[in-house]
């Protein structure tokens, strides 16, 4: 686990990401919003590496396109983040306090102050890309 914690969400034991796939697939085709919020929120954050992975193999299509395609609104934007890594979420919610008018600077303070030097270094790092 990156940050050295299980968190709240901890690795699902009966995880076939082949499966988790194809109901994927059919709930995008179906926009079936309560099948992809289940797998996708009762998956660690690896797990729903390893599905984006699968994913591709399989349809020969990026996940994040597909949702970007079949959703919108808040629930687009809480599965695409759900399916950063870690490091890269760090990023774009730095980026994102930063927008705008103003500046978010609870969040710019939550992760500047609780990460170690290597975890904002690899943050800095994505936030550069």
């Amino acid at each position: 686990m990156y940050w050295g914690t299980l968190g709240t969400v901890r690795p699902y034991s009966n995880f076939y990401p082949d499966r988790d796939v194809m109901e994927i697939v059919t709930a995008l085709e179906n926009k079936d919003t309560v099948t992809l919020l289940r797998i996708l929120t009762n998956r660690n954050n690896a797990q729903r590496q390893v599905i984006a992975q699968v994913f591709q193999e399989l349809t020969h299509k990026d996940i994040i396109t597909a949702l970007k395609k079949a959703l919108s609104g808040d629930l687009e934007l809480l599965l695409l983040e759900l399916l950063m890594p870690p490091v890269e979420y760090e990023a774009y919610r730095l980026q994102e306090a930063m927008v705008g008018l103003g500046t978010d600077e609870e969040t710019l303070a939550e992760i500047l102050s609780t990460r170690s030097g290597k975890q904002l270094q690899s943050i800095s790092a994505a936030y550069k890309e």
